[in-house]
């Protein structure tokens, strides 16, 4: 193996895992206190959510690729394959990405689990443990991947077949290792109340950065598991965090060591992240624009992976690594703060082989957006009612043809983008989501010659013909909601 990171990834890896871990943990000739032993869990499971990011972004290429065999766009996320990369990601002895690998550091936190409690240790290293056991088959299925498709012919569908179950149960494994992350992050919680303290100077600080990480999980977690109509409450519980932070000045605190310039620079950043975060979630609630490369993967999967997280997590420069260093720096008797894993899901063809039908890629919309492409969204005071789950819309300039050309959004995917109205109706078949909300916009690209940009749709409703009319300009995009009344089928 080259011990030299190739020059393909050293940007992506910079940006990825920024400073090495600290060392200041690690078990020594001293008796570590019983908060330093659960914090060395905490940075095994930091450093490892680092390590999974990587086998994410492979993943995420294998299924671009192989979707391009069943006729689906492909957009690189990532430029780098295994041959990249260390053989075990999580141990990497060359020290391409830590100074502590996430295998050191478990070996570490079992090593200094002698000084906690025997009950407690036990709780602790068998959670350590079952993680450890998800990385090394997070490691490995990249390996097997790669050997099947360079085995197997990607033409035979039973073959494509075969590398969609690869990649669900990559699914599986990251869903399982942030179940059992959850776990022992409430255990550690637990025991640091029991083992920690905290000066009374230090007590606003210290109390407004556990406020202020405890309501970025919950959002990150609201994202995760699709949840939007939490968020809104969510968002002012972290505004009132950033407030009560914003108003604490370490350039007065009677704590001289906060007042080191080190300490200074970690507070801003940590503010700026907090607020990028907040403001971030609001985008999501309230315009949720995804790129054309994670288009396919939703609002949900692109805002919590590529913009939420890289606010928390280290690999972003995001503030938990802040926070931790605040601590470290002071000697805080208090825990560090853990980070939160991307989550993976598998993409198929929204355009079925068999009938081109177009499926969304958020299968349960709670919230309809309020604006779109920076435009407000005007609901229409009609609705259309279907009575299959898979039906057809005819699409036409309204009246005359006048050179509108539109894109058309439904349930928050682009299926037509810079579309012309001109010449014969298009037709798109859409299957609705039985749960949630179902929705169609109209987003004008111009308003053609005779302003504003109108277009008629048609499809059929128990047998009859209906024919509704949608109208956008260069401000404002109208929405049409879907309800299916469940007849028919």
């Amino acid at each position: 193996m080259s011990n030299k990171i190739p020059s393909i990834l050293v940007l992506c890896l910079i940006g990825l895992f920024g400073q090495s871990a600290s060392v200041n943990t690690i078990i020594n000739d001293a008796k570590p206190t019983p908060m330093q032993c659960l914090n060395n869990y905490v940075s095994f499971v930091n450093e490892s959510v680092h390590g999974m990011v990587i086998v994410h972004r492979l993943m995420e290429n294998y299924n671009q690729e192989l979707n391009k065999y069943v006729d689906l766009e492909g957009y690189q996320i990532n430029n780098f394959g295994n041959k990249d990369l260390p053989r075990n990601i999580f141990e990497d002895p060359d020290e391409w990405f830590y100074k502590i690998s996430p295998w050191e550091w478990y070996e570490i936190a079992v090593d200094g689990s002698q000084y906690l409690p025997s009950s407690d240790s036990k709780s602790l290293n068998r959670l350590a443990g079952g993680l450890r056991q998800k990385l090394v088959r997070i490691n490995q299925i990249r390996f097997d991947l790669d050997q099947f498709l360079a085995t197997n012919d990607m033409t035979e569908i039973e073959n494509v077949r075969k590398v969609y179950q690869f990649l669900e149960e990559g699914t599986e494994l990251y869903d399982s290792f942030y179940e059992e992350q959850t776990k022992i992050e409430v255990v550690l919680i637990k025991l640091s109340r029991d083992y920690g303290s905290v000066e009374p100077e230090m007590a606003d600080l210290v109390r407004v950065m556990e406020k202020s990480w405890s309501a970025s999980k919950n959002i990150l977690r609201s994202v995760r598991y699709k949840k939007e109509e939490m968020l809104s409450g969510q968002i002012n519980r972290l505004e009132t965090e950033i407030s009560i932070l914003k108003a604490i000045d370490l350039t007065t605190h009677p704590v001289a060591g906060l007042r080191t310039a080190k300490n200074l620079r970690a507070w801003e950043r940590t503010k700026n992240k907090l607020k990028t975060l907040r403001d971030r979630t609001v985008d999501l609630v309230e315009t949720a624009e995804v790129p054309k490369e994670y288009k396919y993967y939703g609002k949900f999967y692109y805002y919590h992976n590529a913009v939420l997280v890289n606010q928390l997590n280290r690999y972003g420069s995001g503030f938990v690594n802040e926070m931790n260093e605040i601590i470290k720096s002071l000697g805080l008797n208090v825990l560090f703060k853990t980070e939160e894993p991307h989550f993976y899901q598998v993409i198929y063809p929204k355009k079925l082989i068999e009938d081109d039908v177009i499926a969304s890629s958020d299968d349960n919309i709670k919230v309809i957006p309020k604006k779109l492409k920076d435009r407000e969204i005007i609901k229409s005071s009609r609705v259309i009612k279907i009575d299959t789950t898979v039906f057809e819309i005819n699409l036409y300039d309204h009246k005359i043809q006048d050179g509108d050309i539109v894109s058309i959004n439904f349930n928050g995917d682009w299926i037509l983008e810079n579309h012309s109205l001109e010449g014969s109706p298009t037709t798109i078949k859409v299957k609705m989501n039985l749960e949630g909300k179902n929705y169609l916009l109209l987003h004008a690209i111009n308003e053609g010659r005779n302003p504003p940009n109108t277009m008629a749709l048609s499809y059929n409703y128990k047998g009859e013909k209906q024919t509704i009319t949608l109208s956008s300009n260069l401000a404002e995009s109208e929405m049409i909601e879907i309800q299916y009344d469940g007849g028919g089928e």
